[in-house]
């Protein structure tokens, strides 16, 4: 069960913030595009698939969630990690990803306790050298423990 902390003090983006993003990266403006957009934007945690489904669920079935999703994964929009729990979550990409680069080759915390998947973006992953004749298309470092407010 995800436990849902406060959103950013920048909570909601400006829709003519999303309107270019979806302009830029040739989507067209749907509601469910808006709320998914607003609601990632918002959040300084990965946010699971169960809580997008939630937060649509007025405007978007399963389906359109997924390929909501999928396109935005595809575009360099967002990208996707799994928490302790194998539970899918996603979170904003930077603005530097795009359709050939992804750039979310960074450490994702899971924190065991409250369930929250952070992006530990600044935090160096160690050089793995893979052996002969090997060649990595993606990989994924996660970290689960306590997080900060749950290790007092």
């Amino acid at each position: 069960m995800d436990t849902y902390l406060p959103l950013k003090s920048n909570s909601m983006a400006p829709d003519e913030k999303i309107t270019g993003i979806l302009h830029t990266h040739e989507l067209k403006k749907t509601p469910a595009r808006v709320k998914v957009l607003h609601t990632l934007m918002g959040s300084k945690y990965a946010v699971s698939y169960t809580r997008l489904e939630e937060v649509t669920r007025d405007v978007a079935d399963r389906i359109t969630l997924y390929r909501i999703l999928k396109h935005f994964e595809q575009k360099g929009l967002i990208h996707k990690t799994m928490d302790h729990e194998g539970q899918a979550k996603y979170a904003m990409c930077h603005d530097e990803c795009s359709t050939d680069h992804h750039r979310d080759h960074h450490i994702h915390f899971n924190c065991t306790e409250c369930h929250q998947t952070l992006c530990l973006e600044d935090t160096d992953i160690p050089k793995i050298q893979l052996p002969r004749g090997y060649k990595a298309s993606e990989y994924a470092f996660t970290i689960n423990g306590l997080c900060r407010l749950c290790s007092k």
